[in-house]
């Protein structure tokens, strides 16, 4: 949630407990705040330093900007440094805090431009050139098949068949590798009279059984 400047209810000291004190901030300030109003508690019998309570403007606080515990959205302050950024409760109560590592003029999802507060925002084309970059290429979901191998003319009819193993040896001969010839039988067929038998056929016969 957004809070409401000026505040109603002045913040509490976090060391002493009292309420902060509104005070004007100095023209002589080197910081860019001069003329902001902020809350302070300088109680010195309790503490021997002012104590900080927050600013009573808006500016730098944004819906972009992470919320405290409070459940605000965090106003992000430039350091004494003048060199970098931290994000703070708004109000003052719940003295959360978190640096903004974020260098000046680099899109950040974390601080973006807002018309509520004057925190420095970025324009819309660098944050959709920050999107474009981080969603996944639309060719990446494609499947990649490698290219088939180009053969030569004639390479497929000038190979030879498959070569296999035979039965675990290395080398066998040519002839081992041949299937044996049946032999014919050759057998006489004659009639169970022998007057029907040639001469030449019972010479053979003959010679047959002898």
């Amino acid at each position: 949630m957004e809070p409401r400047f000026p505040l109603l209810v002045p913040p509490t000291c976090r060391r002493c407990g009292n309420p902060c004190t509104r005070f004007p901030t100095g023209d002589w300030n080197s910081y860019g705040n001069a003329g902001r109003p902020f809350y302070s508690c300088r109680d010195y019998d309790r503490h021997t330093e002012s104590v900080f309570g927050c600013f009573d403007d808006a500016i730098g606080v944004s819906h972009a900007n992470p919320p405290c515990l409070c459940g605000y959205f965090s106003r992000r302050t430039r350091r004494n440094d003048g060199e970098s950024h931290f994000f703070s409760c708004p109000v003052g109560r719940c003295g959360w805090s978190l640096t903004d590592y974020t260098s000046e003029g680099t899109p950040s999802q974390g601080v973006l431009a807002s018309p509520s507060g004057s925190s420095p925002g970025y324009s819309q084309a660098a944050i959709d050139t920050l999107s474009a970059q981080a969603a996944p290429s639309a060719n990446s979901s494609q499947q990649i098949v490698p290219p088939r191998p180009v053969l030569a003319d004639g390479t497929l009819s000038q190979a030879g068949p498959p070569i296999f193993p035979h039965n675990g040896n290395s080398h066998f001969d040519e002839e081992e590798s041949q299937e044996p010839v049946p032999q014919t039988l050759h057998t006489v067929s004659y009639h169970e009279s022998a007057g029907e038998i040639s001469k030449s056929r019972r010479r053979l016969l003959c010679c047959t059984v002898m």
